[in-house]
């Protein structure tokens, strides 16, 4: 069966039936409209379970670059009725959007690249692999697992709701993953948070992990594009809610993590810094951003961001972090291909091996051979066969000629009429990531060979053992033994054909010259 959130549906009853404000839902029966709209089962196959027997609404990013590389964002996300005993600074409702929600958020250091903390009575470690190291990540855009804001064509063929739950539980919430991002139009929300009914899925430990999102144009407008309608969110419910780590954050200090100044209500989008981040995880760096902001906002933070990758020698690979593939609906000239073709120019970046990864367009392909990805079908429809699955990437920070280098893996659940997804699984539960990806992943980017022995390079050397030398001394004993046999046959042969001459010449001995 499908496991719905409490708070989730009571949200979503309370706007229907406005008679039950101030009152708790006592059985999904009471709303059972609620589960249609999302286009979920009715109560006889969806099970409700109270919001006080769930775990926590939990993210953790990793924090700015300027708080230092162990420095983490962890936020919860709740009704305020749990007391955190000074564990969060910040701690406020949601200002504009999605007001009935609370906020609480923090940042924390991981002294060790790991730590655990006490949340609310619920335990929760956070780990961090070491700067310069290897990372791996899993990462997906545009999914959608209901169609109460926007239709999701293929929530049901391709079963993505309970799918993507699977996925993130047995890969994100192993011990292979180091990162895990949605790169815009989250779930395709807008009264309240879709995700929420996601979040609420994912185990401890996957929530745990490291989380990276930036927004997308229905993050920003649900129908897709300015100006919009009255009741979106112009991104103020995205940025308090997927809880990352930004520009605001820094700029705001004690203030709060947030830069409220625009106003959803005269239909203006939050502003850039709410959405731009900057940070490091293992040797990657990654560069997040709003696309629906121009480059002329973005720039200087771009630039700012190069200067640092610079100076930092264990950050080699460079990651550009995306929505649009394009510049339309709400993009004017930062989609994620013309972003990656400044930052790869830019001092500082120039030497890195720089990636972009976006969606928008609902495909899952290679854009940009050795380079970008696209990874934006996850159950909504668009120009390409209809598809589901996600990407994985996977760091080297040094080869053998002393490069930074990356395998990116595509792992697809379904496409069109084919379904992968017993066989995936399967896999997936028994052998993870590693285990699987050479036999059930499309390879969209390969590690580089080592290079050639050149002609400079001197051939390899014997090893230093007795029996090498016996071998051929035995042999060259055997050659002279042949030659000089030979040599014999010969000479005897020779001598046989002179006595014939002389013979034949009337007897006169004729004598051997030695020559």
């Amino acid at each position: 069966g499908v496991v719905v959130s409490a708070l989730f549906v009571e949200l979503d009853c309370r706007a229907m039936c406005p008679a039950m404000e101030g009152t708790r839902v006592p059985r999904v029966a009471a709303c059972a409209a609620v589960f249609l709209l999302h286009g979920l089962p009715p109560s006889a196959e969806a099970v409700y379970r109270d919001s006080t027997g769930e775990s926590i609404d939990l993210k953790v990013s990793k924090g700015m670059h300027s708080r230092g590389y162990n420095a983490v964002r962890i936020s919860v996300v709740d009704d305020s009725s749990v007391q955190y005993h000074g564990f969060f600074d910040y701690e406020k409702p949601f200002f504009h959007r999605w007001t009935n929600l609370h906020l609480h958020t923090t940042i924390k250091d991981l002294p060790n690249g790991t730590a655990t903390f006490d949340i609310g009575g619920q335990s929760v470690t956070v780990k961090l692999p070491a700067a310069g190291h290897g990372a791996r990540g899993l990462l997906l855009a545009d999914p959608c697992i209901s169609s109460r804001d926007f239709a999701c064509p293929f929530l049901q063929k391709f079963k993505v709701f309970e799918r993507l739950v699977g996925i993130i539980n047995m890969l994100v919430g192993s011990d292979e993953i180091d990162f895990w991002g949605i790169l815009g139009d989250n779930f395709y929300e807008t009264k309240n948070p879709i995700g929420q009914m996601l979040f609420r899925r994912l185990s401890v430990k996957a929530k745990a992990t490291l989380f990276l999102s930036v927004p997308g144009n229905h993050d920003f407008w649900i129908t897709g594009g300015p100006r919009g309608q009255l009741h979106d969110q112009f991104g103020n419910g995205f940025m308090q809610y997927y809880g990352q780590d930004t520009e605001a954050a820094i700029r705001g200090g004690h203030s709060g993590p947030f830069d409220f100044s625009a106003n959803p209500d005269a239909y203006q989008i939050a502003k850039l810094e709410n959405f731009v981040f900057s940070h490091q995880i293992g040797n990657i760096a990654f560069f997040g951003y709003s696309g629906a902001h121009p480059w002329s906002q973005l720039k200087p933070y771009a630039e700012e961001f190069c200067r640092w990758v610079n100076a930092s020698a264990t950050a080699t690979v460079v990651m550009v972090l995306g929505h649009w593939n394009t510049d339309n609906l709400g993009c004017s000239d930062t989609s994620a291909p013309n972003v990656w073709a400044h930052v790869k120019q830019q001092p500082g970046c120039a030497s890195k091996l720089v990636l972009y990864v976006d969606g928008h367009e609902h495909c899952n392909h290679v854009t940009e051979p050795g380079f970008g990805f696209m990874i934006g079908a996850n159950g909504q429809g668009g120009n390409c066969e209809p598809q589901f699955g996600f990407m994985v990437i996977d760091t080297n920070p040094k080869t053998q000629d002393g490069r930074a280098d990356a395998r990116v893996d595509y792992f697809e659940v379904a496409r069109g009429t084919v379904d992968n997804w017993a066989n995936l699984s399967d896999c997936l539960q028994k052998s993870g990531y590693s285990g699987c990806r050479n036999s059930m992943a499309h390879p969209w980017r390969r590690p580089e060979a080592p290079p050639p022995t050149t002609s400079s390079s001197p051939p390899p050397r014997p090893p230093k053992d007795g029996r090498i030398y016996l071998l051929w001394g035995g042999i060259c004993c055997v050659a002279a033994s042949i030659l000089f046999g030979i040599m014999a046959v010969s000479t005897k042969l020779c001598r046989a054909r002179r006595r014939r001459e002389v013979q034949q010449a009337g007897g006169t001995r004729i004598p051997l010259q030695s020559s």
